[in-house]
């Protein structure tokens, strides 16, 4: 493993699967919490031959409606009124996310760290990903948003990540998929 202040190069590799060379696509995955560092481990090659990915990302077209149920004690299990164009939702302990068409983010529940507050000016959001305590988002650039609890670092994104793919937390952690684009 590696720490942020220790990159690694990375590289398209040729795909064993095709007949001819293709671009496999090869990527950094970085977890950070306590106190804020991050860990590089990686690269990871995708199992399958793939185009790079380009930015602006883009987010899913599909929008539904948002059925939600069990333990209900801080409104987490009840979605807003009036809540349409609905493309992603992401549950956290006491709150709940939804990401709408519009690249927009509405979230209600238990507020103990404002993390059912959504950021001011917060937009162009492609994926979502509730913590226990807090929220991490990517935004179609490929950076990064949070907000909400931040006790074992995982409210701050760490110095230099972009390039971000894909997303998800822990309970007080997340992880992000960094994706290397050179070619050789």
């Amino acid at each position: 493993m590696q720490t942020k202040d220790h990159p690694r190069s990375f590289e398209w590799r040729p795909s064993l699967n095709a007949r001819h060379w293709s671009p496999l696509l090869v990527a950094s995955l970085f977890a950070w919490a306590q106190l804020g560092q991050a860990i590089l481990a990686g690269p990871f090659p995708l199992p399958y031959p793939t185009r790079p990915t380009s930015f602006p990302l883009s987010r899913s077209t599909q929008v539904g409606t948002v059925v939600a149920w069990g333990e209900n004690q801080s409104g987490q299990a009840n979605p807003q009124a009036g809540l349409v164009g609905v493309v992603a939702v992401s549950a956290g302990e006491h709150h709940t996310l939804a990401l709408l068409s519009d690249g927009t983010v509405r979230a209600w529940g238990r507020n103990t760290f404002t993390q059912a507050t959504v950021p001011d000016g917060l937009r162009d959001v492609v994926a979502i990903a509730a913590g226990e305590t807090h929220n991490l988002v990517l935004i179609k650039d490929g950076t990064l948003r949070v907000w909400g609890n931040n006790d074992t670092g995982q409210g701050v994104v760490p110095d230099g990540l972009k390039d971000v793919v894909a997303i998800a937390t822990g309970g007080n952690h997340n992880v992000a998929l960094r994706i290397m684009s050179s070619l050789l």
